[in-house]
């Protein structure tokens, strides 16, 4: 596939100002001869300079094209390429030469509810932002049919290969995952860049907006989740009590003036007991009260 190359064009405003004078020029060569013939008998004008003149006037007309800014016209003939126009404004180019318009703005496009399955197999729904533009006009055109439509498959296929690579949650398990919105997007973006270059598509950047599993099993996730979530608040609130009991376990040495030499087994039995009755005190006062008097007394 060739590159794009520029095409020379002239500015419209010669050829509208060439149809003009040929227009002109047909204008006065017919109505002077049908003036004068009302009183000289006259020839008919030779029709070769009025037929030279209608042609130039029909390909300075039929060439004009007015290009908007942020688009380029692609040129072809039977099929062959031959050349860019990305001058914006009044143009004038060869009028048998097929002209295929080409947006090359930035652009973006929203890639909703794309599904994927992630490491361990979990079916997910991934939602992004893709921005991108077209760098060479030739290869967008002539590589394929509809170079916006095979970037839409080709993001939902590189969205699969990705995902793949990392599991959406760990569910307590150290590591990396597909929540991390800034790898996923460079991941999607450095794979998209490498697949769009021979179609010459310029991809910017791909954002992750959102990231959720399947409905089919979107229940048993969450489950899974505030399972985890009930372990963690578990696991903080008894480290809390033990602190917290270690503590008051000093403190009450300090004050009573504890002998350092304490019969093993007597701090940890207390510290239990004073854990468990942090973590549950209703259900745990009556023995609390019963081993307290024995703890006070060996302290003592």
């Amino acid at each position: 596939m060739r590159e794009e190359r520029p095409r020379l064009v002239l500015p419209g405003w010669i050829a509208l100002l060439c149809a003009l004078l040929c227009g002109a020029a047909i204008a006065v060569i017919v109505g002077r001869f049908r003036y004068l013939q009302r009183w000289v008998d006259l020839p008919e004008p030779a029709p070769a300079p009025l037929i030279c003149l209608g042609v130039v006037l029909l390909f300075a007309v039929t060439g004009l094209m007015g290009n908007r800014a942020g688009f380029a016209v692609v040129l072809s003939r039977w099929g062959r390429y031959r050349g860019t126009v990305r001058r914006s404004g009044l143009v004038w180019v060869n009028p048998l030469l097929k002209r295929h318009r080409v947006d090359v703005r930035l652009r973006h496009f929203r890639g909703d509810s794309i599904a994927a399955v992630d490491r361990v197999g979990h079916p997910v729904v991934v939602s992004l932002l893709f921005v991108w533009r077209v760098k060479d006009t030739a290869r967008a055109t002539f590589a394929v049919s509809d170079h916006e439509e095979f970037l839409r498959e080709q993001a939902a296929a590189t969205v699969c290969e990705v995902a793949a690579t990392l599991p959406c949650d760990r569910f307590g398990a150290p590591g990396p995952t597909l929540r991390d919105g800034k790898w996923f997007g460079e991941e999607m973006t450095r794979a998209l860049v490498s697949e769009m270059a021979p179609l010459g598509l310029e991809i910017y950047s791909v954002q992750q907006l959102s990231l959720g599993y399947d409905t089919e099993i979107a229940e048993n996730i969450r489950r899974l989740q505030r399972a985890e979530l009930n372990a963690e608040l578990r696991s903080t609130v008894i480290s809390d009590a033990v602190d917290v009991a270690w503590a008051a376990l000093e403190q009450i040495k300090a004050k009573e003036g504890a002998d350092e030499q304490q019969p093993p087994g007597q701090d940890p039995t207390f510290l239990r007991l004073l854990v468990l009755s942090l973590l549950t005190p209703s259900a745990n006062l009556k023995e609390w009260g019963s081993q307290w008097p024995d703890q006070q007394s060996s302290s003592k």
